[in-house]
């Protein structure tokens, strides 16, 4: 597996990290029964919310499967900056229209 986002919606960090632990580990055994390797060691971790909800997660690192990894506020996903907000702020007003442009050309394309 090349990309793939795993996403877990919860309140609290400590249910979150179980439930994407549990995730992880069951995403592990599957590629593994199918002769895949997951490399947890190329693992990003993001934490998603508003300010207020960001500001009572106190969690900087979580253990998944060999990989201890640090929690980003910034991650880069099919070449979209992704901030711990969703506020795009870190990315350049050309390039936030030339992927709003990009997705709403693919969603054209796909519906015929």
């Amino acid at each position: 597996m090349d990309d793939g986002q795993l996403y877990v919606n919860s309140l609290a960090a400590d249910v979150a990290i179980s439930q994407l632990t549990a995730c992880v580990a069951d995403v592990d055994v599957w590629m593994k029964a199918n002769r895949l390797c997951l490399n947890a060691q190329k693992m990003q971790l993001i934490w998603l919310g508003s300010c207020q909800q960001l500001e009572k997660i106190t969690a900087t690192d979580v253990q998944l499967l060999s990989a201890n990894l640090q929690v980003m506020s910034t991650v880069r996903d099919l070449g979209v900056l992704i901030d711990s907000r969703l506020t795009m702020a870190d990315m350049s007003p050309p390039s936030v229209g030339q992927h709003i442009i990009s997705c709403a050309n693919y969603a054209v394309s796909c519906s015929h």
